[in-house]
């Protein structure tokens, strides 16, 4: 679980380490960021030390259903690249003793409120509707600015409060295309969609989990195993942004 969040918060680095690369001929190197020092040093072991006591756990998971979402990180042999990745964590309050609960998504493609039903024992279905905030952006003159907020729908199913389906769609991004005409199919349409190990698959006594995804105008097919730190994918094509 920590090299898949070490991963996460290396890919965040590349990501601020490439705006600061382009505009380095002005000798720029604000943009550089320590974001993954800070998470990594100080709000890990905060969250560590907070969960440690028992009253904060009880209340988390009995009236909360905290529960980690995170998405099945994967390796493309083709473009040496990371996907699917992102921390997403999972919360539910159930209404008096109806099989109807308010549920909230958070992570690195979706915030969103919801609703969920429960139906036979402990399974549910949930749906979700919210926003994605997307990368800090660079305008013509070499200013960074805020991302844009892109609409995003989420469909789940989940045993117990564990995924065991999840799907995702967000909306093109259209300010980071105006912005970023050349490329923009990195901010198209996304469709992520996680199908976790849940004994459903088996292969050579493997639980195996699959992924799919489309993104940059390239469909994505993946595949994982609760006992690797990390799976495999590969694309239909190498997309045009890898390219450059």
């Amino acid at each position: 679980m920590y090299i898949l969040h070490l991963l996460n918060e290396a890919t965040q680095i590349s990501d601020f380490n490439k705006l600061g690369s382009l505009n380095e001929e002005d000798g720029d190197t604000e943009n550089d960021t320590v974001d993954a020092i800070s998470d990594l040093f100080f709000f890990d072991w905060i969250g560590g030390l907070i969960f440690s006591y028992d009253p904060v756990n009880r209340f988390m998971t009995k009236y909360l259903h905290l529960s980690d979402w995170t998405y099945q990180s994967q390796y493309n042999p083709a473009t040496n690249r990371l996907l699917n990745n992102g921390q997403v964590y999972w919360m539910r309050y159930q209404l008096f003793d109806s099989p109807i609960s308010l549920n909230f998504i958070s992570g690195a493609k979706i915030t969103a409120p919801g609703i969920t039903y429960e139906f036979m024992e402990k399974h549910q279905l949930s749906l979700s509707m919210g926003f994605s905030v997307n990368k800090i952006l660079m305008n013509s003159d070499g200013d960074l600015v805020s991302g844009s907020k892109v609409y995003t729908f989420g469909f789940y199913y989940s045993i117990s409060d564990n995924p065991i389906l999840t799907a995702v769609l967000s909306l093109p991004d259209k300010k980071a295309m105006d912005l970023n005409p050349e490329r923009k199919n990195e901010y198209s349409t996304k469709l992520n969609i996680n199908l976790y190990p849940a004994n459903l698959i088996k292969f050579m006594g493997m639980d195996l989990g699959l992924t799919f995804t489309y993104e940059r105008g390239v469909y994505f097919v993946g595949v994982s195993n609760g006992d690797w730190p990390i799976g495999f994918v590969r694309g239909s094509s190498i997309p045009q942004f890898y390219d450059k």
